[in-house]
């Protein structure tokens, strides 16, 4: 539904992720309704294992929302490279966990988990 890009702000300062709702879907009022609940939601998740959102709106009508960027391998790449002790595994599931724990007490559902991310420049 959204596609996430490196993007730059307009004062030059650090790169961020920024999300935006993707063309085929921008048109349809459900896809936006549905980008706006995720947002509100996630603007609903304090925790220390959460991304905080920085910003979100419509721009050149496209809704989009932005976060810090995190810089890095990623861990579908992580387990082709190396094997895990569970003590090492524990140190990247933990805090995972501990996230999606807390907005399961909420009654939230990810329901997109996975160990690969994917983003462009913009």
């Amino acid at each position: 539904m959204g596609e996430v890009y490196q993007a730059y702000p307009p004062d030059n300062s650090s790169p961020i992720a920024m999300k935006v709702l993707r063309g085929e879907y921008a048109a349809e009022s459900d896809f936006q309704a549905r980008f706006v609940r995720e947002v509100r939601l996630m603007e609903s998740l304090k925790h220390e294992n959460i991304m905080p959102i920085y910003r979100y709106g419509i721009y050149n009508n496209q809704l989009y929302f932005t976060m810090r960027l995190i810089n890095g391998t990623t861990l579908a790449i992580l387990l082709k490279r190396k094997k895990f002790s569970p003590q090492s595994a524990w140190v990247i599931i933990e805090p995972v966990a501990a996230a999606l724990q807390f907005g399961h007490e909420l009654n939230v559902v990810h329901r997109d988990v996975k160990p690969i991310t994917f983003h462009r420049t913009l």
